[in-house]
């Protein structure tokens, strides 16, 4: 079974989640559950199916320029697991549930993530 989902818009970077905690340990906590409040929604409109199986983590992004650094961009892997595990999609995102993450990156007219869950 395949389960995907769609986040429309950009996810933060590691450099702009290291700036939040520069600014303040509860200012940092604030952003990330801000992000994971903007995927959950995406999540919870997706359908998606939970599941308790190990899956490979698919995630694409899309992004409209080549001005943030790849390494930068797949940091966000962090605030999707979380996302997908409070969503109940997983059970956890340790190793037992998560046994891949597959990263991919394109250049697109807008900017957006695909999330797919591949069961093993």
């Amino acid at each position: 079974m395949n389960n995907k989902c769609i986040f429309r818009g950009r996810l933060p970077s590691l450099n702009e989640y290291i700036s939040a905690l520069n600014i303040d340990r509860n200012y940092a906590n604030s952003f990330k559950r801000d992000v994971e409040r903007d995927l959950l929604w995406s999540i919870k409109n997706s359908h998606m199916k939970p599941t308790d199986k190990p899956c490979i983590a698919h995630i694409t992004f899309h992004e409209k320029n080549k001005r943030r650094d790849i390494d930068n961009i797949y940091s966000a892997n962090k605030f999707i697991l979380d996302a997908l595990r409070k969503a109940g999609i997983i059970k956890n995102d340790n190793q037992k549930y998560i046994t891949d993450v597959r990263d991919s990156f394109v250049r697109d007219k807008e900017n957006f993530v695909e999330i797919v869950l591949e069961e093993v």
